[in-house]
């Protein structure tokens, strides 16, 4: 339950990476703001992955 509710989490950050690389495509002041909120997703998906993992071994 909690896994699935960080993961909804995780795919709306992702669709805001992917908003911000189209935005960054059209006009490159949007590169910066893109690299940042990137990178915070994926110092966000390594916590993930182990909660993830730890839960599947219950």
């Amino acid at each position: 339950m909690i896994i699935q509710w960080l993961w909804e989490t995780i795919m709306e950050v992702h669709q805001v990476v992917q908003s911000l690389q189209t935005a960054a495509g059209a006009d490159p002041q949007f590169s910066i703001s893109c690299l940042l909120v990137a990178e915070s997703a994926s110092n966000i998906l390594n916590p993930f992955n182990r909660a993830a993992e730890a839960a599947d071994s219950l």
